[in-house]
């Protein structure tokens, strides 16, 4: 090659780096030009060389927290026939892999916006007390619950935007969607009522609901405290919304040879999640 093609190509280089029309101009005439792979690899280097001004990080996150169970999820009514039972609070924790694009230089500061914008993709479990209203017929038997306790269990794909993460503390908001699947363990005592006939003793019995996949979306509001690049706490109030209702769900009795129960979920289910975690990149 002569002096003169170098300095031409080292000047197109150039050009193709700081000028976005020129560099898209010579992708359209490369796939134009060339065979059906090299358009594609021409086309992906474009795309890796368009994100070369953010930088990429990835890492783990991992959170714990209580859920507070509102609306038809958390209420309980004994008018309905079967009475209904309600959520109660409980806990949530969960964790998995996190991908950071930083749209700004850290060394830059004032009042303008330099984001973070994290995707996450975690595993999480919430778990709620159940309050399962205790059912009396004195003339025959009595049905009391003990303890009960509904467990939620699946992924969770979200966002979080931080909006000023070039400074120690900095508000965050985003959401994502969810899906899972819900499972009921109770455990009941049937036995003689106070006017029953008979010397039965009263008899244990389980009882375990699980339900098809069900699907849901969440929101997020919090802050994010960051001593320095790599690691990053966080505190967020997060809503959950599942779109539960109609999703089907069989329930078994133990000891029993009963095939079980099909059914349906009647209502959606709603709570609030208060958690607080921390998120590491490499």
């Amino acid at each position: 090659m002569s002096e003169y093609a170098k300095t031409y190509a080292d000047r197109s280089r150039s050009m193709v780096l700081r000028h976005p029309i020129y560099t898209l101009s010579m992708i359209m005439r490369g796939c134009a030009q060339s065979s059906f792979p090299a358009a594609i690899s021409i086309l992906l280097a474009a795309f890796f060389m368009a994100a070369s001004p953010c930088r990429a990080q990835l890492g783990i996150t991992a959170w714990a927290g209580g859920t507070l169970p509102t609306g038809e999820f958390g209420r309980t009514d004994l008018q309905r026939t079967p009475p209904k039972s309600g959520a109660e609070k409980g806990h949530s924790f969960g964790g998995g892999v996190a991908w950071r694009v930083l749209a700004g230089a850290r060394s830059q500061s004032g009042r303008g916006l330099h984001p973070d914008v994290i995707i996450s993709l975690v595993w999480a479990e919430s778990e709620f007390g159940n309050n399962v209203p205790r059912v009396l017929d004195d003339d025959t038997m009595q049905f009391v619950t003990p303890a009960s306790r509904i467990r939620l269990r699946g992924l969770r794909a979200g966002v979080r935007v931080v909006p000023w993460a070039h400074r120690c503390v900095s508000p965050s908001f985003g959401g994502g969607f969810e899906s899972g699947k819900m499972k009921v363990e109770s455990r009941a005592f049937f036995g003689p009522g106070a006017w029953a006939t008979g010397t039965d003793k009263p008899l244990a019995l389980q009882v375990t609901s699980k339900s098809e996949n069900i699907s849901g979306v969440f929101a997020q509001l919090g802050v994010q405290v960051q001593r320095d690049a790599t690691a990053s706490f966080f505190a967020d109030a997060v809503f959950h919304h599942l779109f539960s209702e109609g999703v089907g769900s069989s329930t078994k009795f133990s000891p029993g040879d009963a095939l079980p129960t099909e059914g349906e979920i009647k209502s959606n289910f709603q709570w609030w999640e208060f958690r607080a975690g921390l998120v590491c990149f490499f």
